[in-house]
């Protein structure tokens, strides 16, 4: 969701989508899609005009990668830690019972999670910025980190071919999020298409999705990327099988993998 979303009837699209797939017992995350940074202030300006049109147990996410608009020389991830604990507090305060999911500097990468030097050096995670903030703080512990990750060079998202190993940093990751008390969702990732996953894709993918399941304590959900319509036929990632073939194309061993089936 963007600003754009709030205008006409298109929130009330939006709503009649939602719970059309909350409906058929799908959870669904409504996504600030927007790169920014955003006070606790400026989130509730944002979402107490949104959330009214869905259930309480829809998810919210405040931001897609928040890496924009921070303050000059600030840490960002001190600045993200502590507006999200802000964030939480004001939604509570004001009657906010979804639960809530947040990003981080670093495109919510699920590597960065992990990443800390020592209490002396600026934190460099947002694991590390959460201890330093004194945690999220959530009366209700229904706030979620949302993890990104990538197996192309720099975990970019942007080529089909893997150059990452092992289980791709995630049973790390959900380890450090176990220590903290912290728990999270996986929403966004991908290894493969509809037609099949790249050779060098295929052993850490694995090992990957076996990585979710074996940290599920943790690890409540995952979104994979990417679906729908506007997706070309070409793209690397496109999880389903060409336009028209809905019904008709056979069962993609990669969207298996995804599902655990």
């Amino acid at each position: 969701m963007q600003d754009l979303h709030l205008r006409g009837d298109n929130l009330a699209k939006i709503a009649a989508l939602v719970a059309y797939a909350q409906g058929k017992g799908l959870q669904v995350i409504l996504d600030r899609h927007d790169y920014k940074r955003h006070s606790a202030a400026d989130a509730w300006a944002f979402w107490r005009g949104v959330l009214p049109a869905f259930s309480a147990d829809t998810l919210i996410e405040l931001a897609n990668e928040p890496v924009k608009e921070y303050p000059a020389g600030a840490n960002q991830w001190m600045v993200s830690a502590q507006d999200t604990k802000d964030t939480v507090a004001l939604f509570r305060a004001n009657g906010i019972t979804n639960p809530i999911l947040y990003g981080s500097p670093g495109y919510s990468a699920t590597f960065r999670f992990v990443k800390f030097k020592s209490a002396k050096a600026p934190a460099e995670g947002m694991g590390d910025a959460i201890d330093r903030v004194g945690g999220i703080g959530d009366p209700l512990n229904k706030t979620f980190f949302s993890g990104h990750r990538y197996l192309d060079s720099g975990s970019s998202g942007t080529k089909a071919a893997c150059a990452t190993a092992g289980d791709a940093g995630i049973g790390e990751w959900a380890a450090s999020m176990r220590k903290r008390g912290i728990k999270g969702y996986f929403t966004e990732f991908a290894y493969g298409r509809h037609s099949g996953v790249p050779a060098l894709c295929a052993e850490v993918g694995a090992a990957m999705m076996a990585a979710v399941k074996a940290n599920s304590d943790v690890i409540l959900g995952t979104t994979v990327w990417g679906g729908g319509r506007a997706w070309p036929e070409g793209y690397a990632f496109k999880v389903e099988s060409p336009k028209g073939t809905f019904k008709t194309a056979a069962d993609s061993p990669y969207v298996a993998q995804l599902t655990g089936r």
